[in-house]
C-alpha cells in the first residue's frame, strides 16, 4: 500500500482535520485516509469534460447553438 506524507500545513488546518477526525470517531490517519480515497473517487472538472469530449467524438455529436435549440424546442412540442 502506498503512503502519502504531507507538510508544512497551518495549525489551523491540522486542528480543523483533528477536530473532524474525534468527531466522526476516527483517528487523523484513519479520517485522512476516508478524506483521500473520497477526493480520488471524484473526478476532475478536466475529467469530465474529457469524458463529454470522448462522448462526442465517439457518437458524432455535434454541439452547435442552432441545433441545440432546434432540439430543444422540438422536445417541447
Amino acid at each position: 500500500m502506498a503512503t502519502i506524507q504531507v507538510r508544512d500545513i497551518s495549525e489551523e488546518t491540522y486542528e480543523v482535520i483533528r477536530r473532524r477526525a474525534r468527531s466522526s470517531g476516527q483517528s487523523i490517519q484513519a479520517y485522512m485516509k476516508r478524506e483521500v480515497e473520497r477526493l480520488a473517487r471524484e473526478p476532475t472538472d478536466d475529467e469530465i469534460f474529457a469524458q463529454i469530449d470522448g462522448f462526442i467524438s465517439d457518437h458524432g455529436v455535434e454541439l452547435r447553438p442552432d441545433g441545440l435549440l432546434a432540439d430543444i424546442d422540438a422536445d417541447r412540442r
